[in-house]
């Protein structure tokens, strides 16, 4: 298991973090080429020549062993090949916030769904009260989800959830 500090460590520096929420997007798995490509689109929306050199040069020497030393990731040479092999449930609630003092999504939706909940209650708008309830609901598991916390009876309503969305495709 990789030790928090290492995570942190890890996550602290933008390239890191982009080439892990790059890696997860492409399943896990990617060739440096694709992943330069994608961190130079990332930064800076643009991206030349010099700009990609930079950037696989700072993988190769600097982020790459870093992360392959902290067990997060495996690099094949021969074929420039990055796998993600492990990264720490808990720690990707950190993945999620784009700038400093900002808050995860999975919140403000959290946050956002209870007032709106509550209004749908007191005005007894009975679509909009069930409408805000599965808003709400779903706020619940996404947050419970990134935030790490495990809890049976959230875990069984996901299930259902979406069983039913399955069945009413």
């Amino acid at each position: 298991m990789i030790e928090n500090n290492d995570v942190f460590h890890i996550i602290q520096n933008f390239r890191r973090r982009t080439l892990i929420t790059t890696l997860r997007e492409l399943g896990g798995k990617a060739c440096l080429r694709e992943i330069v490509r994608r961190i130079a689109e990332k930064e800076s929306g643009y991206y030349d020549r010099r700009l990609l050199k930079s950037i696989h040069v700072s993988l190769l020497q600097t982020h790459l062993p870093k992360m392959e030393g902290a067990g997060i990731i495996k690099y094949n040479e021969k074929t420039g090949v990055v796998q993600l092999l492990e990264f720490p449930r808990d720690a990707k609630l950190y993945l999620e916030f784009v700038e400093r003092g900002d808050i995860p999504w999975s919140l403000y939706y959290l946050l956002l769904s209870i007032p709106v909940f509550i209004i749908s209650l007191a005005l007894g708008n009975l679509l909009a009260t069930i409408s805000s309830l599965c808003f709400l609901t779903t706020a619940i598991i996404h947050y419970s989800q990134t935030a790490g916390i495990v809890n049976e009876t959230l875990t069984i309503v996901k299930r259902k959830l979406t069983k039913f969305y399955r069945n009413n495709k």
